[in-house]
This record gives structure tokens, C-alpha cells and sequence, in this order.
């Protein structure tokens, strides 16, 4: 899933040259579904799209959060970025700021997601050794299968672009 999102989101880029990796805060992100980093009031609305819509709505919560965020990114340091990324109790306000509820929605509903991706999403999910492979093995695997995008698989319409 973290090379899956690196591929679509420019921001990312910049992640790999403060040595932030998607580990850090993508995981914990998904595995609480959010809980970890959003208010109840918006994870509660997550929750259902996720159940309504399954993993994929997930991923385009992930990449409707790092859009929204792309004003602090850029130009941040380490340790401002991943303490944001992380949900660090020091970079709260900053959560407050950017992701409220209206937004955060609005712009995951301008997410796109190509029918290539959903079915790479689904293989990826509904496939039960794809976890028990190592992490570069699974990376690997995803680039295979990600290779020839011929598409943009992530989109957001009235925005500048979020994929590559």
C-alpha cells in the first residue's frame, strides 16, 4: 500500500529525502482507521464509507489527508513533518486546522481512484499470504504490478494534481 501511494502523490518525494518513511505514520493510521489521528466525529464517518465502500475508501482518506496537509509539507523539516504525520500531541493544532470535517470529505470525494488500481487494491487485500511476505518483497510486488500505468490513478478534479 505505501508504494501504491507513493506512486500517486507528488508530496511523498519529499518524504524520501527527510528519510520519512510511510511506515511511520501510514500504519497506525489504517490499522486504528483513523481513530489514532482524526476526532471521533470524523472516524465515525470514516468508519462507514470504509464499510459502505471498503479498503479503497481507506486509501483515498490517506491521500485526501497528505492533499490537504501539502501547505505544512512542503518545506518542512524532519521533525515537524513526521511529528505531524505521527499525530505528535505537539502538532494537534495543526490536525485541527487542516483536517475538519467538511474539507477532509470534500476532498476525498475528489479522489479518483482508475479501476487498475481498485483491482490491484482488492488483489492486494483479498490476497492471505500477501501480508506474510517481506516488506521488500511486497514493495516489489506492488511495482510489478504497478508498472505499466499507462493512466493517472489518482486524481483530484479541481485541484492542482495529487498523483504523478
Amino acid at each position: 500500500m505505501c508504494s501504491i501511494l507513493q506512486s500517486y502523490v507528488s508530496i511523498l518525494t519529499l518524504h524520501n529525502s527527510l528519510g520519512i518513511t510511510h511506515e511511520m505514520y501510514l500504519f497506525p493510521w489504517m490499522q486504528t482507521l483513523y481513530l489514532k489521528c482524526l476526532p471521533l466525529t470524523i472516524t465515525s464517518r470514516i468508519w462507514d464509507s470504509f464499510l459502505f465502500e471498503g479498503t479503497s475508501f481507506l486509501f483515498k482518506t490517506a491521500v485526501a489527508i497528505l492533499f490537504l496537509f501539502q501547505p505544512v509539507l512542503v518545506g518542512g523539516t524532519f521533525e515537524n513533518t513526521a511529528g505531524l504525520l505521527t499525530s505528535s500531541t505537539t502538532k494537534k493544532y495543526l490536525w485541527d486546522k487542516y483536517i475538519q470535517e467538511v474539507p477532509l470529505f470534500k476532498a476525498i470525494s475528489n479522489v479518483s481512484i482508475s479501476t487498475k488500481l481498485l483491482n490491484e487494491l482488492n488483489t492486494i487485500v483479498n490476497d492471505p499470504f500477501f501480508y506474510k511476505k517481506s516488506n521488500t518483497s511486497r514493495d516489489d510486488e506492488i511495482k510489478r504490478r504497478l508498472s505499466s500505468k499507462g493512466e493517472s490513478m489518482v486524481s483530484t478534479p479541481n485541484s492542482s494534481s495529487v498523483g504523478v
